[in-house]
């Protein structure tokens, strides 16, 4: 047993440590499909201990599981095919969750090659991040960006690259 006078300064001392809290974050996806408008739009979104990446007004967030979405804007068709994984105790980099873009197509052509993961840039590189595709004067034109997240409230590093289909 410790003399008194150590345990008296033992319990000092964890009262005067701060506490100790880990951070956490839950990845996931919203869309929205306006055919008045002529657009959809795909936005990675995240929840954190740090701040919120929320979706905007008037988007659908996307549950856990698997997801297919049909969108009509004008004559494009859009269809995507999305698996959102709730955040594990275990596993490289899910944690946090994940999104898994399976497929993107518009107008049956293959927008992205491939599955390809969605918000998480687990291994620090620019993780796809929003697909927006607006149609003007019937032809359809497709945004796709690329950013990182850093425990903070934006994406930052933000690059997109538009594709116009004839």
């Amino acid at each position: 047993m410790l003399p008194p006078r150590s345990l008296a300064f033992a319990f000092v001392l964890s009262a005067l440590m701060p506490t100790a809290h880990a951070d956490w974050a839950a990845l996931g996806a919203a869309y929205k499909c306006n055919p008045s408008e002529k657009t959809f739009s795909l936005r990675g979104t995240i929840e954190s201990s740090s701040g919120d990446i929320s979706p905007e007004k008037g988007f659908i967030v996307l549950k856990d599981g698997d997801t297919t979405i049909r969108c009509s804007i004008g004559r494009t068709k859009i269809m995507a095919k999305i698996v959102v994984a709730s955040a594990q105790p275990s596993g490289e980099c899910m944690g946090r969750g994940a999104v898994r873009l399976v497929s993107f197509q518009v107008n049956d052509a293959d927008l992205i090659d491939g599955p390809k993961v969605f918000t998480n840039d687990c291994h620090d590189e620019k993780a796809l991040i929003q697909i927006d595709v607006t149609e003007n004067a019937g032809a359809p034109k497709s945004t796709l960006c690329r950013g990182k997240w850093d425990w903070s409230d934006t994406f930052t590093d933000v690059e997109c690259i538009e594709h116009v289909s004839k």
